[in-house]
């Protein structure tokens, strides 16, 4: 159903007292910001438009060709206020969806981080890992839980998403089922990785447990 209308060439702010666990638009040119806050729990999305293009198309084998849609959780999770921002690029009125096909028990978060350039950073406890501006010589080491160790370059990491039947073109490390233990992204140049992660619905402190 459509929650909300985003005005033409404008920022606006939809209000909630659930949250969906799709989230949908349909639009040509890509926002530059999307932010959802579970108000009481914290920040479970926060993307500009090149992390919006990074994830699009994860869970998907098929889409809409100019569609965008996030998982924000693994169901409908009720008796939430929820604020969800967005920054219409486009010249016309976006209408945004939000559906559910169960009733959920954790969070989907999306979060920002920056990579230094020629300092190897590691992330470990997450389900996906996007890396949209590593460069075609910059290495992504991964380490599984059954030991193998297996050093990435971009094009690499592109092809391997593909594996997955996953509708996506920049580079990202799956771990849905769990079977990275460890990635180390060492860049030559600064980049911003986009990190997602399950967090519990029943953080009370502000911010969210990781699951």
């Amino acid at each position: 159903m459509i929650i909300g209308t985003i005005l033409a060439s404008t920022t606006g702010t939809i209000n909630l007292t659930y949250l969906p666990e799709f989230l949908f638009f349909d639009a040509p040119t890509t926002p530059t910001m999307l932010r959802v806050t579970v108000l009481g729990d914290g920040v479970i999305c926060d993307l500009d438009a090149n992390g919006l293009n990074a994830i699009n198309g994860i869970d998907i084998v098929a889409r809409v060709a100019t569609g965008f849609l996030l998982r924000l959780s693994n169901g409908l999770i009720a008796g939430r206020n929820v604020e969800i921002v967005i920054a219409n690029t486009v010249a016309a009125n976006l209408p945004i969806h939000g559906f559910s096909t169960a009733k959920g028990s954790f969070y989907v978060q999306y979060l920002r981080q920056i990579v230094l350039a020629n300092s190897g950073q590691t992330f470990r406890d997450f389900s996906l890992l996007a890396l949209p501006a590593i460069a075609p010589s910059d290495t992504v080491d991964i380490n599984y839980q059954d030991g193998t160790s297996q050093r990435f370059v971009a094009v690499e990491l592109r092809q391997l998403v593909g594996v997955n039947g996953f509708q996506v073109t920049h580079p990202v490390v799956l771990n849905m089922d769990g079977t990275v233990k460890s990635v180390t992204v060492i860049p030559a140049s600064q980049i911003t990785a986009i990190l997602q992660r399950y967090a519990d619905v029943n953080a009370v402190d502000g911010s969210l447990n990781v699951v």
